[in-house]
């Protein structure tokens, strides 16, 4: 292998430059795109550079000038000189180019780059350095196309035929479950590797994954190269489920940062099947217009027909939606819609295209929704990432990611302002942007420390801008070179303001209402208020340091006085607490096994079921222990929502369900994180009182009509929907029956909780919701939202996933204590107290 790399090292890599007796031109030398990463290859192109004709150093003793020529770095902001080592100095031909290795201690920033040939010195180039950026050698020495991959001594090249000759090298395709390797350069900063060595795998501090296709594979080692300073190695195994055919898009992306797209050839047989040119190139899964949807992309220069060609999402019991014939010319687009496979796609999901014969084609799997879609960057060619905006059926929106979502022309608090959003993944600086009116001479320039977090909002005010905007206006945004960013313009004062349609990639409407710093409310959704927390605004904490190890979830009140419960469920591992009350704090009670928890299994006593909610039926425990999962921790990535019964007085410390009623087919698909969490019980008693109504029977609800289902209904919340389900379950076996479908109004549902004496349904949001919360009662047969409340202004906004109060026998004058559980165990506790009020809120 060194043999190889030393002859092809010092090509990083050659090619006609401008003519100009100057440099023009600084770039890495794999990718060979502008500004390079401490430790990495760059090459300078320009004239007049160093002495005619070709001389190369060998590795690993890189000098600091190499046939008289030398590379200095002037830090723009007044640090040290930096000076290359000296890979080689090309100049034949009218070809002048230099290839070097910036030292790894090179600070990250702006640098002033000059060559000094003899005795005389170019004029400064500017460049920039930057922690990491990835590049891939490539056969064709531009960054471009196959890689310059190796695999057991043979070279892997694009071919069509079964093996081929490079020199002394055999080369053929790779085959899926192979190691490949390969090389470039850009990782970062290894100051072992300047004098030949390596500190080793850089794969988890520079969070290095390899995608194959779009999908991620974590490399078996991603660093330098034994003796060659600045070569980088990425070693990795090809998945097995990798499609075979000649280019198979390779990218690799360390942190946020991606390398150059290449490609190696993939066979079964050494013979790579012809390229499949169709792609993957766009999907939005948070319901576009008019639903969720596929963009599929036709890259080649020819049309292609698709039939028989297939697609589904990550969960293979969804039929297979196969695509009714359709031409795709040339560069065109085909649009694969909700509406058509029949199945939304999830938070945490996958988008997957399969040819006729069933092998896979491409596909794409994300773990969240997008704040607008994930399409390839750059459009057909890129890796999948969160797009700038929505562009169905066009191509990607790859730009800055910072756009104007919002514009108050008429006055707001406390006057005119514009609303930014970052539709993008990572921190943006906005430093030096500019912000204008429609009048040039209004020019306000964003300070130094302008940043935007992913998702959040930047507001720019009226008073810091220093103009106001007219009723015949526009709000334009520049970047720091002065190219315009984003703009809108508008002839007349909105009724409310003017705000993007959907929240931060649709086009600009008038919204419901002014939502300054907030997502916006678009034309018919509902304007909802929030009251404030019916109750005290002081919150304690109420458990000791540390004792569930993170992930308490539901919460179940129990009893009353120094005999009162309250039950625990933790969804990670899978498990029930006990928990009485000690003074001011509640503990795990110590007696029967209790002392930390008791893990649940499965009714075939095995898996770790993902426990997020907890509740009795009647009048308590003593009839079993209701819990709500979404998955088996053992099977993390599917989804299992169920709701699984647990007897609390069984001996040991490991609970076995007695009874699981599996609600996955009957629920809506969501990820295998975003599924049931909430549970609670209410009695027959009160839903025949209040007319309720049975969806199933299309009438009033008949506890009759269910045998064996006991004297109540269970009621589930879904985090994905933020909606509610009710469900008579067969006790005495699997069956179940979905009664009630609930919408609250949120975007997710963490707890429910139902107050037996004042016949309130409380529904609970977490962080993503600012903690508040809803009440439901039953009007004209149905639950409706009746009441919304702010979290106590006590109560930080934490991930509080758990929710309970005490019954009103324990009131304290006109208030008792309300219990929350964080997930995330925020400073060591997971349990927090305030007070609500003893009437109806």
């Amino acid at each position: 292998m060194k043999k190889y790399i030393n002859r092809t090292l010092p090509l990083f890599l050659l090619s006609a430059a401008a003519m100009a007796q100057t440099v023009t031109l600084v770039q890495d030398g794999a990718a060979f795109t502008n500004g390079m990463a401490p430790g990495s290859v760059f090459v300078v192109r320009g004239t007049g550079l160093s002495p005619a004709g070709f001389v190369a150093a060998n590795a690993p003793a890189y000098p600091t000038t190499l046939n008289n020529v030398k590379v200095t770095l002037t830090a723009v902001d007044g640090g040290a000189v930096v000076t290359a080592l000296m890979a080689h100095a090309y100049n034949i031909g009218g070809v002048n180019q230099l290839a070097a290795v910036l030292p790894s201690g090179a600070a990250v920033g702006l640098y002033d780059l000059r060559v000094q040939n003899g005795t005389t010195t170019s004029p400064a180039f500017r460049t920039s350095v930057v922690a990491r950026k990835p590049g891939i050698v490539t056969a064709s020495s531009d960054g471009t196309g196959p890689a310059q991959a190796t695999l057991d001594g043979k070279l892997i090249l694009q071919r069509t035929s079964n093996v081929g000759q490079l020199g002394e090298f055999t080369t053929r395709s790779a085959h899926p479950g192979e190691r490949v390797d390969l090389w470039g350069t850009g990782l970062g900063a290894d100051l072992a590797s300047d004098t030949g060595g390596t500190s080793g795998d850089q794969t988890a501090v520079g969070v290095i994954r390899v995608l194959v296709n779009g999908a991620e594979v974590t490399p078996l080692y991603a660093g330098r190269a034994q003796g060659f300073p600045g070569l980088d190695q990425i070693a990795f195994t090809l998945p097995a489920a990798t499609a075979t055919n000649c280019a198979v898009l390779i990218q690799v992306r360390a942190g946020v940062v991606f390398s150059n797209p290449v490609t190696i050839a993939t066979s079964a047989d050494d013979a790579c099947p012809a390229t499949e040119t169709i792609r993957i190139n766009e999907v939005e899964s948070n319901g576009g217009t008019p639903g969720d949807w596929v963009e599929l992309y036709n890259p080649g220069p020819a049309a292609v027909t698709l039939t028989g060609w297939g697609f589904k999402d990550n969960d293979d019991t969804h039929a297979m939606y196969v695509l009714p014939t359709t031409v795709v010319p040339a560069g065109g687009y085909k649009m694969l819609d909700e509406a058509d496979f029949g199945f939304g796609l999830g938070a945490a999901d996958s988008a997957r295209l399969f040819r006729p014969d069933g092998t896979l084609a491409d596909s794409y799997s994300w773990t969240a929704h997008a704040n607008t879609t994930y399409g390839r960057c750059p459009n057909s060619s890129g890796a999948l990432t969160t797009t700038t905006s929505s562009t169905k059926a066009a191509a990607n929106d790859c730009g800055i990611p910072v756009r104007i979502n919002e514009v108050e022309s008429n006055g707001g608090t406390p006057g005119d302002w514009v609303e930014l959003i970052n539709n993008g993944s990572a921190t943006l600086d906005l430093s030096g942007f500019a912000f204008r009116d429609n009048d040039d001479t209004h020019n306000y320039v964003l300070p130094t420390g302008s940043t935007l977090a992913p998702g959040a909002y930047l507001m720019l005010e009226e008073a810091t801008f220093g103009f106001g905007l007219g009723a015949a206006d526009s709000a334009r945004l520049y970047d720091t070179t002065g190219v315009a960013v984003d703009s809108y313009a508008w002839t007349a004062h909105a009724a409310n303001t003017y705000g993007r349609c959907p929240n931060g990639s649709g086009n600009f409407g008038d919204t419901s209402a002014s939502t300054k710093s907030a997502s916006n409310l678009c034309e018919g959704q509902v304007v909802t208020t929030y009251a404030a927390w019916p109750g005290g605004t002081a919150i304690q904490t109420a458990d000791n340091t540390a004792v569930f190890g993170g992930n308490l979830s539901g919460l179940a009140y129990e009893g009353t006085g120094s005999s009162a419960v309250i039950w625990g469920a933790r969804n990670g591992p899978g498990a029930i607490f006990r928990l009485v009350p000690n003074g001011s704090l509640w503990v795990p009670d110590a007696a029967n096994g209790w002392g930390t928890a008791k893990l649940l299994r499965y009714p075939d006593g095995t898996g770790d079921p993902d426990a997020e909610g907890v509740t009795f039926a009647g009048t308590g425990s003593g009839a079993g222990l209701f819990v709500s999962t979404e998955r088996n921790n053992a099977a993390n990535s599917l989804s299992k929502n169920a709701i699984l019964r647990f007897d609390p007085a069984a001996a040991g410390t490991t609970l076995t369900a007695t009874h699981e009623w599996n609600l996955t087919a009957d629920l809506p698909v969501v990820g295998p994180n975003l599924g049931i969490e909430g549970i609670t019980w209410i009695p027959d008693s009160f839903l025949v009182s209040k007319g309720f109504i049975d969806e199933a029977k299309g009438r009033a609800y008949n506890p009759a009509d269910y045998a064996n289902h006991g004297t109540g209904i269970f009621f589930v919340g879904v985090e994905a929907n933020g909606n509610i389900y009710g469900y008579a379950l067969d006790q005495a076996g699997t069956n179940f029956t979905r009664i009630a479908t609930i919408s609250t109004g949120y975007t997710g549902v963490m707890d429910l909780a139902f107050d037996r004496e004042l016949n309130d349904l409380w529904a609970v949001c977490d962080d993503t919701c600012q903690g508040r919360s809803a009440v439901l009662r039953v009007e004209s047969g149905k639950f409706t939202v009746a009441r919304r409340f702010e979290r106590p202004t006590g109560m930080p906004n934490l991930n509080n996933e758990g929710f309970t109060f005490a019954p009103v026998s324990q009131c304290n004058g006109t208030t008792r204590p309300v219990f929350w559980a964080d997930d995330a165990e925020t400073d060591g506790h997971a349990i927090r107290t305030g007070t609500l009020n003893c009437s109806v809120p």
